[in-house]
């Protein structure tokens, strides 16, 4: 779902307590591998570029590069096999920042060392694919981008564009080893601007197939486990330190105060959870709560991006009534 700078978001949230158990995962950091990556794009996140140049389009551009190994005198679990996953908000393509109807498709293009598969293409996301932690040296897997011509789409696509491009490594349990979010941010022909305030900005939020057909009672049996149901992003076209922003996540107040899901037809009957943001605190909340807006892309501009996740289901352990119940958590960006 996407909507424009500064406006608040919103995730839906359908709990039905007699579907399937739903796909959990928390977040950790393991203690087996050295991860680092590198960055070589910061050119291509700072706006200068112009999509109108053609040496910036139907071309690969090395942006990146992950270095992944077993730490010293550690034999990794599951012979150190992991993968790497790619997600983007939304579909893998540039959004306009003033149109989000505009958009231009992207390639990314992986290759790694050491690996009998070494070459990937890819053109939707989520994506993933197997890599190996080597014992000795590292694996290495080197980033590339290519955004496709909009030279046919003439003047009406003129305007700023940008995409973040968020990289997890997971072990087998889906486990989060390490994460990166690489962001660009280009123009075609001319960038956006409004007189009145120069700064273009992106805030995405996305809702995961997670947030639907919630299993209740597992949930409840298991409540130090996090589901995510979804994620935000902000990127920004300026590193002005004198400029602060903050993402706030609050319960839809016609729901009440707190986190929780409503029986459609008797909204007496709710279900409180409790909701984190995993990457960036442990803490969990049963009320609105705000994550500031401290990360940088390559290019020094803020960006943020984060998992929201659910946990901590009926915490207040009241009597379960079976039917369908919904609560909306309100995503906004504020400029502080």
């Amino acid at each position: 779902m996407l909507k424009k700078d500064l406006k608040r978001s919103l995730f839906i949230f359908l709990l039905i307590t007699q579907l399937a158990v739903s796909q959990l995962q928390a977040a950790s950091n393991s203690p087996w591998y050295d991860v680092v990556w590198g960055d070589y794009g910061g050119w291509l996140a700072n706006t200068s570029q112009d999509l109108n140049w053609g040496n910036n389009v139907n071309t690969f551009i090395n942006f990146g590069q992950i270095e992944v190994k077993s730490k010293t005198g550690v034999v990794p679990p599951n012979d150190g096999n992991l993968r790497v996953k790619i997600t983007t908000p939304t579909t893998l393509q540039l959004i306009n920042v003033e149109d989000h109807t505009k958009a231009i498709d992207v390639t990314l293009k992986v290759e790694l060392s050491k690996e009998v598969n070494n070459s990937y293409t890819i053109t939707q996301t989520p994506f993933s694919f197997p890599i190996k932690a080597k014992t000795t040296t590292g694996t290495y897997v080197i980033l590339y981008v290519s955004f496709a011509n909009p030279a046919g789409y003439g003047s009406a696509y003129e305007g700023s564009y940008s995409i973040p491009v968020s990289m997890q490594i997971l072990d087998n349990d889906d486990n989060v080893v390490s994460e990166k979010v690489y962001s660009f941010a280009v123009f075609f022909k001319k960038k956006s601007q409004n007189p009145s305030n120069p700064i273009s900005h992106l805030f995405l939020v996305d809702q995961y197939a997670t947030a639907e057909g919630i299993d209740v009672i597992y949930l409840q049996q298991h409540p130090y486990m996090i589901l995510p149901v979804g994620s935000a992003t902000f990127t920004s076209t300026t590193n002005d330190t004198n400029i602060n922003y903050s993402i706030n996540i609050a319960p839809n107040g016609s729901q009440g105060s707190v986190f929780q899901f409503v029986k459609n037809n008797n909204p007496n009957d709710t279900i409180p959870f409790k909701v984190t943001v995993p990457s960036h605190s442990t803490n969990s909340h049963t009320q609105n709560f705000s994550i500031p807006v401290v990360g940088v892309n390559q290019a020094n501009y803020w960006l943020e991006h984060f998992e929201i996740g659910i946990r901590d289901l009926n915490y207040l352990d009241k009597p379960l009534k079976g039917g369908l119940y919904e609560s909306t958590i309100v995503i906004t960006l504020i400029k502080n």
